[in-house]
């Protein structure tokens, strides 16, 4: 029971204690670091203006790899977390603007005083949209140093 016990707590402390590498990102006047880790969904531009967006996997300490792209810490122009889910409900309300600016186009050709409100509803349901999935920030070069935290 007791060697079961101690492997136990051995792949246990293995698995607590990995270390996970990371890229970050420092803004260089504030200093103020961003990470990403392994495994996450993220949005790169390179300075070649390729746009990838993929799972980040780091192979080694001045390479990343995005979709099967190798990319080099020096040509990556900017880098945003880009979560799946977060773009549903973005285009759910931008179909639904669309829609009631659509329908309010119908009503004032057929002098309907529902129009207005209508085409208020289907403007703020837009601008709703737009705002939803602005959360997560790009990190732009320029403005960020990139280095791989180990």
């Amino acid at each position: 029971m007791k060697k079961l016990l101690s492997l136990a707590l051995l792949l246990l402390s293995l698995t607590v204690f990995s270390q996970t590498r990371k890229l970050e990102a420092t803004h260089k006047e504030n200093g103020k670091a961003f990470t990403f880790t392994e495994g996450q969904r993220v949005k790169v531009t390179t300075s070649d203006r390729k746009k990838l967006v993929g799972v980040l996997v780091i192979k080694d300490a001045q390479t990343l790899n995005i979709e099967d792209t190798d990319i080099k810490i020096e040509n990556l122009s900017s880098i945003k977390f880009f979560p799946k889910k977060g773009r549903t409900a973005k285009n759910i309300l931008f179909g639904v603007g669309a829609a009631l600016l659509a329908t309010s186009g119908v009503l004032a050709a057929d002098n309907n005083g529902a129009a207005f409100t209508t085409f208020a509803g289907g403007t703020t349901s837009i601008v709703v949209g737009a705002l939803v999935n602005n959360k997560h920030k790009t990190l732009i070069h320029r403005h960020y140093l990139y280095k791989i935290v180990e």
